[in-house]
């Protein structure tokens, strides 16, 4: 379950944050617009962090299956370099 302190190391200049409960987090990235939910999963190992995205609001998330985040700090970082990847690529193509 997340903790308080997990809640307040949002960066809430660059996210805004649509929900948070002990167990989901949703924000969306003012940089691209696209929104991302990190979820606290109990496995049978122990707890991890899930990362899904959606490229908008009305479209399903779907999984990021190389993203293993241990915090939600690095959860974070981790989605700012994928906008950062997502901005080059899409510059790329112009």
């Amino acid at each position: 379950m997340f903790k308080k302190e997990d809640l307040e190391c949002l960066d809430r200049r660059y996210f805004e944050v649509l929900e948070e409960s002990g167990y989901h987090i949703t924000i969306e990235s003012n940089s691209t617009g696209h929104i991302w939910d990190i979820s606290w999963r109990d496995t049978p190992r122990g707890t991890a962090l899930v990362i899904s995205h959606t490229h908008k609001a009305s479209d399903p998330f779907h999984l990021q299956p190389r993203m293993h985040p241990k915090t939600v700090k690095e959860a974070q970082e981790m989605i700012i370099d994928h906008d950062q990847w997502f901005y080059e690529a899409k510059m790329k193509r112009r």
